[in-house]
C-alpha cells in the first residue's frame, strides 16, 4: 500500500516536471504556474492593509500617556499630552519597541523599554531620557531580555536576560546612569521564568515560572538573602497569572485557577500565608489586574464570554466602585495614573483596533485618548459579531454542554457563503476583536 502510494506520487511529480509551466520573472522573483491576480482584487485587499492601533505603554510621571503605534514599518513610542491630542514620537528605530515602564521618581526621569535589534527578536533593554534623544543600552546583545520593572525609588531597573546560555532567563538589576555591568541577582537554572513586580519597599521581586498555561508558579524573591517564598503553595498544578504586590507590600494580588474552573482574583497575606478569594462568586476569568500607587484602588478585567468587563474595587472598603459601561470589545493593558486618579486601558472593538481610553472611579463616562486610522476602509460597512450557542455531544449536570461562537453576518439578505474558523485549543479563545481578515471576509 505504501509502495503504491509512493509510486503514484512519483508519477504525478514526473508529469508535473515535464508539463509546460507558465513562468514570469520580476527581478529576483520567479513565479511558475500561478495565474495573474486581477488588479481589482489587489485593490480590494489593499484597503485592509493600512490600519493602525495604539497600545498602552504607560503613564509618564506628569500624567501624560505613552502609546506604542506604527507610523512607518515598526511600532514606536509616542506621547499623548491630552485626550485626542497630537502624538509626539520619541523613539525612531527600524525595529519594533516592546514593553516599557517609566521611572516613578528620582533622577532617572525616563523610560526603560525593550527593543528588537536587527530583526532577530532577541529584545534588548534600553533607557531613554527625554532630555537626551540618544538611548542607553543596558544589555549587550547576548541573548534575549524582557520584563522591565523599576525600583520604587526610581533608581534601578530589574529585568530578565538570557545572556548566560541564550535559553534560561536570569534576573538582573541595573542603574541606567551607572556604567557598570548589570548585577545578576538570581539564577534559577531552568527556562520559563519571568518578572512581575518590584515590592514597594524595594527589598523583593515578584517572579514566576511558566511551564504551561495550566502550570505556573509564583515566588517572592528576597533581594538580600536571595531566597524564594512561594505564593499559593500547593501540590496541585495550577495556572497563576497577573501577579502584583499589594500597596503596603505585605501581600500579593494574583489570579489562579487552583480548585476552580476559572481564573479568580486572590490575595495572599505574606505574614500568615492566608489566601482570600476576591471574585470566587463570579463565573468568569479575570484577565488582568492593576493597583494604584497608594494601594487604594484595585482594577481588574472580567472575561465575559470573550468580551471584557472592567471593575474597580475600593480596597479599604472591599466594595466595587461604579465605572461607566465601556464599548463592547476586548481590553488589553491597564495601568493607573501615578497619582492614582485615573485608570488607562487599551480597548479594541470589532470595528476599531486598539485605542487608549481612561476612566476615573465614580465618573459616568469614559474618556477616549486616541483614534487610530483605518486607512481607506469604510467603517460603516464593518461587521460586528453576534454571540450564539449550540449544544455539543456531551453534557454538564445532565444538560447538553453549550459551545459559544461568534457569527459575523454580511449585510443583505443573502444567501451568503459560510467560512468556519476553529481555534486550536484551550489556551486560545475567539473574542470580538478587530480583525482585518475577518472583516475582509464578512464585508
Amino acid at each position: 500500500m505504501i509502495r503504491l502510494l509512493f509510486a503514484a506520487v512519483a508519477l504525478v511529480a514526473c508529469h508535473a516536471a515535464t508539463a509546460d509551466v507558465a513562468r514570469v520573472t520580476r527581478g529576483n522573483l520567479v513565479i511558475e504556474g500561478i495565474p495573474e491576480i486581477p488588479q481589482e482584487l489587489i485593490e480590494r485587499l489593499r484597503r485592509y492593509q493600512h490600519t493602525r492601533s495604539a497600545g498602552l505603554a504607560g503613564w509618564t510621571p506628569d500624567g501624560r500617556i505613552t502609546i506604542s503605534t506604527r507610523f512607518g514599518n515598526a511600532a514606536q513610542l509616542h506621547i499623548v499630552d491630552r485626550p485626542m491630542g497630537d502624538r509626539r514620537q520619541i523613539t525612531f528605530f527600524d525595529e519594533p519597541i516592546g514593553g516599557g515602564q517609566w521611572s516613578p521618581t528620582g533622577a532617572r526621569k525616563g523610560i526603560a523599554y525593550t527593543r528588537d535589534v536587527g530583526g532577530d527578536e532577541n529584545y534588548q533593554v534600553e533607557y531613554l531620557d527625554l532630555s537626551n534623544p540618544v538611548p542607553v543600552r543596558l544589555t549587550d546583545g547576548r541573548g534575549r531580555a524582557g520584563d522591565v520593572a523599576w525600583s520604587p525609588d526610581g533608581t534601578k531597573v530589574a529585568f530578565t536576560w538570557t545572556a548566560k546560555n541564550g535559553t534560561d532567563a536570569d534576573f538582573y538589576i541595573d542603574d541606567p546612569l551607572d556604567d557598570r555591568q548589570p548585577e545578576l541577582v538570581y539564577e534559577p537554572g531552568t527556562p520559563g521564568w519571568g518578572l512581575a513586580d518590584w515590592s514597594p519597599d524595594g527589598k523583593a521581586l515578584l517572579i514566576g515560572r511558566f511551564i504551561s498555561v495550566n502550570e505556573v508558579y509564583l515566588y517572592v524573591l528576597d533581594l538580600e538573602t536571595r531566597k524564594l517564598r512561594e505564593v499559593e503553595p500547593s501540590k496541585q498544578k495550577a495556572g497563576r497569572l497577573n501577579a502584583i504586590f499589594s500597596g503596603d507590600g505585605k501581600g500579593v494580588y494574583f489570579t489562579s485557577d487552583l480548585g476552580s474552573e476559572y481564573q479568580t482574583l486572590r490575595h495572599m497575606d505574606l505574614a500568615s500565608g492566608r489566601i482570600t478569594e476576591l471574585t470566587g462568586g463570579t463565573q468568569w476569568n479575570v484577565d488582568d489586574i492593576a493597583l494604584s500607587d497608594d494601594g487604594r484602588h484595585l482594577a481588574y478585567v472580567l472575561n465575559e464570554d470573550g468580551a471584557s468587563r472592567l471593575r474597580i474595587r475600593d480596597v479599604t472598603t472591599a466594595t466595587d466602585i461604579a465605572v461607566p459601561r465601556l464599548p463592547f470589545g476586548v481590553i488589553g493593558d491597564i495601568e493607573f495614573e501615578p497619582n492614582g486618579r485615573r485608570l488607562a486601558y487599551s480597548l479594541q472593538t470589532p470595528d476599531s483596533p486598539y485605542d487608549i481610553w481612561t476612566v476615573t472611579p465614580g465618573d459616568a463616562e469614559a474618556v477616549r485618548w486616541t483614534q487610530s486610522e483605518l486607512g481607506p476602509l469604510d467603517t460603516k460597512r464593518l461587521v460586528a459579531p453576534s454571540l450564539v450557542r449550540y449544544p455539543t455531544f456531551d453534557s454538564v449536570g445532565g444538560k447538553p454542554r453549550e459551545i459559544p461562537a461568534w457569527i459575523y453576518k454580511p449585510a443583505g439578505a443573502g444567501p451568503h457563503p459560510v467560512l468556519i474558523n476553529i481555534h486550536g485549543g484551550p489556551e486560545a479563545q475567539a473574542q470580538p476583536i478587530f480583525s482585518v481578515s475577518i472583516q475582509q471576509w464578512a464585508v
